[in-house]
């Protein structure tokens, strides 16, 4: 197949973010199917050779990157992410009509504004569409206070709900999410669940240096990290106030928060105000290759979001590295995540309960002593469940093949 392959957000493992479109385009291309994948700077920097230059081309290990030049970051305000989203999805709309001779789109989102290309690039190449949720748009913004203009609510389920109709097949990232997107009258049988993977392969490498020995003040110090945007709906002020809880006697608990966001001014203040400097460490974000060492060496991963429940049915990448590690991993809500922890006992559930929350760690380390014998059972889970080559057998196999044959591919 000639596949048109739409992500916003792409990037790679020399850069900070999640690499799920770059593992499967590379191993699209291993199958022999050419991929087109038009995206934008934002994560994936490109220098212009020219003043004026809209998009670069660039060759990564046989896929044909087509970055459009749009700049983008988490610490900007809404209104100025709001134009990223718009200039980029003009200029993907008319750059779609370059790529003839494709066989089919797959767009994957966020954001919502990925589905405008995709829809011209099916209308006007005509060929099917595959279209991937990454979140539940724009039931997530609207359910956060983002969104509150009735009419413009109206406007962005309609649009959803024409991308969802357009589309040969509907790729969700969790359960939770496949079942948003049935709820809005879309049959099951269009709907294919492909998670985040484990790539476990990546974290299978060893780094002997230990990045933590700095902050390990006992032969008991244990190391949570959390390792990703500094967001409003990342909550790190969670694991903030958490730290404080963990400050006792019996305990020697620490949280390495690595990243960057519109939120990390405010909790390193929020840090210093209450004098946790020494059980919250925080660090600069690192490209995906270098993580994996600071991964290997935590003693447990962690991945929180705001009390809201359309964020539980995220489908985090934290989760997936930490099973990859084969280290276990702390959330702070319900949902899908929640669940495949307690039922194969991968690492803690908290709640919004400080003083409760605090003491069900401790007690989880107290009774995980033997890291082997757990970093082996987790790394067995997420190699039957999760493995990055068996999903993509799923995604292909299930949604993209279909999708061509129904169009008469052959």
């Amino acid at each position: 197949m000639k596949i048109i392959y739409l992500h916003q957000y792409f990037t790679t493992p020399e850069y900070a973010g999640g690499v799920r479109s770059y593992q499967f385009a590379k191993r699209m291309v291993n199958a022999g199917h050419q991929v087109d994948l038009v995206t934008s700077t934002a994560f994936f920097p490109v220098k212009k050779s020219k003043r004026f230059q809209f998009i670069s081309h660039i060759d990564i290990e046989g896929i044909n990157v087509h970055a459009i030049h749009v700049n983008y970051g988490n610490k900007m305000s809404f209104p100025r992410r709001v134009w990223a989203f718009f200039f980029f999805m003009m200029l993907s709309s008319l750059y779609m009509l370059k790529l003839r001779g494709r066989d089919i789109i797959f767009a994957t989102s966020t954001p919502l504004t990925i589905g405008l290309p995709a829809l011209i690039g099916k209308w006007r190449l005509r060929i099917p569409l595959v279209f991937e949720v990454r979140d539940l748009w724009p039931d997530v913004p609207i359910a956060m206070g983002y969104i509150k203009n009735g009419l413009v609510i109206k406007l962005l389920r309609s649009f959803e709900r024409c991308i969802y109709q357009n589309s040969a097949k509907v790729v969700a990232l969790s359960t939770g999410m496949a079942q948003g997107i049935t709820s809005k009258g879309i049959p099951s049988e269009k709907v294919v669940t492909v998670p985040n993977a484990s790539d476990l392969e990546e974290f299978a490498q060893q780094f002997d240096t230990d990045p933590f020995i700095p902050y390990r003040t006992t032969t008991y110090t244990k190391i949570c990290v959390y390792a990703g945007t500094f967001g409003f709906v990342n909550d790190l002020g969670y694991l903030v106030q958490l730290a404080k809880k963990l400050k006792r006697p019996t305990a020697d608990i620490k949280i390495v928060l690595i990243g960057d966001g519109a939120e990390k001014e405010k909790i390193t203040s929020m840090v210093k105000a209450l004098e946790l400097n020494d059980n919250v460490i925080i660090l600069p974000p690192v490209k995906k290759s270098e993580l994996i060492r600071y991964i290997q060496h935590a003693d447990a991963c962690i991945s929180t979001v705001k009390d809201i429940p359309a964020l539980f049915n995220n489908s985090a990448n934290k989760f997936f590295d930490a099973l990859a590690a084969g280290k276990p991993i702390i959330i702070n809500h319900e949902g899908w995540q929640a669940e495949t922890i307690r039922e194969n006992d991968l690492g803690v559930v908290l709640n919004r309960d400080f003083e409760q929350s605090a003491s069900t760690l401790i007690e989880f380390f107290n009774r995980n002593e033997d890291s082997k014998h757990t970093q082996k059972r987790i790394t067995q889970f997420a190699e039957s469940h999760y493995a990055r080559d068996l999903l993509f057998e799923k995604l292909m196999n299930e949604a993209m093949d279909p999708a061509w044959r129904e169009q008469g591919g052959k």
